[in-house]
């Protein structure tokens, strides 16, 4: 009986991550222009504002792709630098303190983009937008309009 039940514990400790994995979504479904999980068609986007956007966002993704490289490489580091006394714990707390940095400056560009983004959407677009956004947008946003109408 204990064999039993030792043997689904296991399975189902094994099994839960790889099940999870394709149920989840993990952290989002993509750029989508910077409109979340907004399509084309939810906001009835003309194919001039659509190319505009586009273009935006890969302007933005060319943009932040510097620092996405070096944050990856300043958290390896990071987890390279064990806490200690001396010139680890020093060394570790300037990567600590580049990494905010590199987060900073990503987070500006990604508002930049968004508000950038928005400036290319009608009033009713942007209603829309906000009404779609009310179904999973960004964390920690909610329905803030980013641009004073």
């Amino acid at each position: 009986m204990n064999k039993i039940f030792l043997i689904i514990v296991m399975v189902v400790a094994l099994g839960s991550p790889a099940l999870a994995g394709s149920w989840a979504r993990g952290m989002g479904s993509g750029m989508g222009y910077g409109l979340g999980h907004c399509t084309d068609s939810e906001l009835n986007l003309t194919p001039d504002q659509a190319s505009k956007l586009k273009a935006l966002q890969s302007e933005y993704l060319k943009s932040i792709r510097p620092f996405q490289m070096e944050l990856l490489d300043k958290r390896a580091e990071l987890r390279i630098c064990e806490p200690g006394m001396g010139r680890e714990a020093v060394r570790a707390a300037q990567l600590r303190r580049r990494v905010q940095e590199i987060d900073e400056k990503i987070r500006e560009a990604w508002l930049r983009y968004k508000m950038e983004c928005r400036a290319l959407l009608t009033l009713d677009q942007l209603d829309r937008l906000d009404a779609l956004k009310g179904t999973g947008g960004s964390p920690g946003m909610g329905r803030m309009r980013l641009m004073g109408e």
